[in-house]
């Protein structure tokens, strides 16, 4: 059986550069969706569109500082995360009431740095009557749950899962001290109604040159994708793992359904068998 690729856990440089980059990432959105809150009115469609802006910027600051400190440690990027994204959440709350009117005329750091100022201004949120969804002024325990709510969807979605996709199938040679890059799919085998065979398929068992698949080409409506990562300067440090592809009139969607393997010399010659086959190219093309 192929060897599933499991990262090494190491930390690299990641320390501090990527808690504080991450934050300072994360702070102009958050900011952004706090202002936009307290300007335009509370839980409208714009604020939901600026909150998910920060999910996406999240997301893709913890991949990116994850590959920049040659960081391997999912544990540690999930909890960065979670402290990260609860700072972040502070940042949009101290923009927000910064532009409640009713509370004087206060500076973002203001609430930042002065839990008594913060502590007054949410108190100011609870009970008065400006407060809106829609025009309706709901009653201060709705509001409780509406904000708790609000911040467990950002701390799922901005920390936690940020945090367990920054690796997911990032292969890193620990020999080589770098991250693979990802290679252009040429390689697509055929699905097929037979479960077990499809099980087998996303298990690697494809390695490891026992299994009998079959090839086809890249304009079949539904296939496999076999995903190859190599180290840029040294191809033999490689992984590989298979994507759902659907190609619908020429709209090509792809996603990952296998785990990442480790590719060894077995690998690399079942891979070459399997790319010298003949293409299937399925009955009705062979009608035509």
């Amino acid at each position: 059986m192929p060897q599933e690729y499991q990262p090494s856990g190491a930390l690299g440089s990641a320390g501090l550069k990527v808690p504080l980059g991450w934050f300072c990432a994360i702070s102009l959105p958050m900011a952004l969706d706090g202002w936009v809150d307290g300007v335009f009115g509370n839980y409208i469609g714009v604020g939901f569109l600026s909150l998910l802006l920060a999910v996406l910027v999240s997301g893709a600051a913890a991949g990116f500082l994850a590959r920049w400190s040659h960081c391997r440690s999912p544990a540690f990027l999930v909890k960065a995360g979670l402290v990260v994204v609860t700072l972040g959440y502070g940042v949009n709350w101290a923009v927000f009431l910064s532009n409640q009117p009713e509370l004087g005329d206060h500076r973002v750091l203001t609430f930042l740095l002065n839990p008594m100022n913060a502590y007054t201004g949410l108190a100011h949120m609870l009970t008065t009557e400006g407060y809106a969804w829609f025009g309706w002024t709901p009653p201060a325990a709705l509001r409780v749950i509406a904000w708790l709510l609000e911040f467990l969807v950002w701390l799922g979605l901005g920390g936690l899962w940020a945090g367990r996709n920054a690796l997911n199938r990032k292969f890193y040679s620990e020999k080589r001290q770098c991250f693979a890059i990802s290679e252009e799919p040429t390689l697509f085998l055929s699905l097929s109604e037979d479960k077990d065979y499809r099980e087998a398929l996303m298990q690697g068992e494809f390695l490891d040159g026992k299994l009998e698949v079959v090839r086809v080409g890249p304009e079949f409506p539904a296939s496999f994708a076999v995903c190859v990562q190599r180290c840029r300067e040294y191809s033999t440090e490689a992984a590989v793992h298979l994507a759902l592809r659907l190609n619908q009139g020429g709209k090509v969607k792809q996603q990952d359904v296998s785990p990442l393997y480790l590719l060894d010399a077995m690998g690399e010659k079942a891979l070459d068998k399997i790319a010298r086959q003949a293409e299937w190219v399925g009955k009705e093309d062979t009608k035509r």
